[in-house]
């Protein structure tokens, strides 16, 4: 029988889940921290139906026969910051045992032209770290690294002793104006070379007021480094919330979602003793797991984990480096570049916060650089 690559329906969710229940079982037996609940079949088939029902979705799908081989599912947003673009979500993609990554590939080709026509230009894709042929597939289509995302298992985190040469307290009602102190070390850190984000004027103007709210979100703890009474960092953690297709968010789950240095105190150690005051916090409230991600191009960033080594231990720094990876396809049309675009949970305060307004989605919102300066 000939393989075609057709309109994905609705009565191809069952299928759809059948498959990506084995591939969710193939990315845990290298990362077991994911959660375990998409190995299920119910789980993984209303992952895709959520992905599904997201609004502009569309797929397609590679049969033979009546019998899936593979399939991938995208939704295009329409953004004043990032402008527009199509997003391939943890749950929209995946292909049946054996098969080659070429398929996926193929079926790119056929959906894609359906987002160009209506004007998208980024093409976003969130892959596990877990299948190296599948990342190779996207990157031989011109895709390449825009986000890491991680888990780490505080089983695995050594918890030494705090820096005496900080404070750490974590922050009240009266520190808003110290929070609004901090509103410019992300984003202006994240518009410079090599990453050169997005950052609306109007947007910068809204930040110190935004952070200086942070203080008063009862849902998540910030926690205040300070050095001869002098603030110099801060990192915010919230319950990271399980969702029907947020593949990678165990349970027990918190997320270290926002985070800086101030410029001159970097490479002293602060990014490194407020990791370990929060890690020790997140211990003690009985979390089992912490997520954070970052920008690849940023290069405070990226490193961190890196400098952190001696804390985490090597078993932790592993969790840490490899969960997904989202990956992103730029185009060039009409001599318009358009830019790249980040993920995270549906929280638009935090999500401003953390990038100066970046914003897009899967089912998690994205929030920026999570360590954008750190040591």
């Amino acid at each position: 029988m000939r393989l075609t690559i057709v309109p994905f329906s609705h009565d191809m969710v069952e299928q759809a889940g059948a498959m990506l229940a084995q591939r969710h079982a193939a990315d845990r037996a290298a990362l077991p921290l994911l959660p375990v609940r998409f190995e299920h079949t119910a789980a993984s088939t209303a992952a895709v139906a959520a992905v599904l029902a997201r609004p502009h979705a569309s797929g397609v799908a590679a049969m033979i026969g009546g019998r899936m081989l593979g399939y991938l599912i995208g939704d295009m947003v329409f953004d004043t910051t990032w402008g527009r673009a199509a997003w391939v979500r943890g749950a929209g993609h995946a292909l049946a045992p054996g098969q080659s990554t070429e398929l996926m590939r193929n079926m790119y080709a056929t959906l894609a032209r359906r987002w160009v026509r209506y004007g998208c230009y980024t093409h976003i894709a969130l892959v596990s770290t877990a299948n190296a042929p599948l990342l190779d597939a996207w990157f031989r289509l011109s895709f390449g690294v825009e986000q890491m995302h991680a888990l780490l298992d505080l089983a695995t985190v050594d918890l030494l002793s705090a820096d005496p040469r900080f404070t750490i307290r974590q922050a009240g009602a009266d520190d808003g104006p110290i929070m609004a102190s901090f509103a410019g070390e992300i984003w202006q850190q994240q518009v410079a070379a090599p990453t050169w984000a997005f950052t609306a004027p109007e947007r910068a103007d809204e930040l110190p007021q935004l952070y200086a709210d942070e203080v008063d979100d009862a849902e998540g703890v910030t926690w205040l480094a300070f050095d001869a009474g002098r603030p110099v960092g801060f990192q915010s953690f919230y319950p990271y919330s399980e969702g029907e297709d947020t593949l990678y968010v165990p349970p027990g789950c918190a997320e270290l979602a926002t985070a800086a240095t101030t410029a001159e105190s970097r490479g002293r150690g602060v990014g490194t003793a407020l990791t370990r005051h929060g890690l020790a916090w997140a211990v003690s409230q009985g979390y089992r797991v912490v997520a954070t991600d970052w920008r690849s191009t940023n290069l405070q960033s990226s490193r961190f984990g890196q400098r952190i080594k001696h804390l985490l231990g090597d078993q932790g720094l592993r969790q840490h480096r490899g969960l997904l990876m989202r990956i992103d396809h730029a185009r060039v049309h009409q001599h318009d570049k358009i830019s790249a675009a980040k993920h995270r949970r549906p929280n638009p305060k935090r999500a401003d916060l953390a990038a100066g307004g970046e914003r897009s989605g899967d089912g998690i919102q994205q929030k920026g650089d999570r360590q954008c300066e750190h040591d």
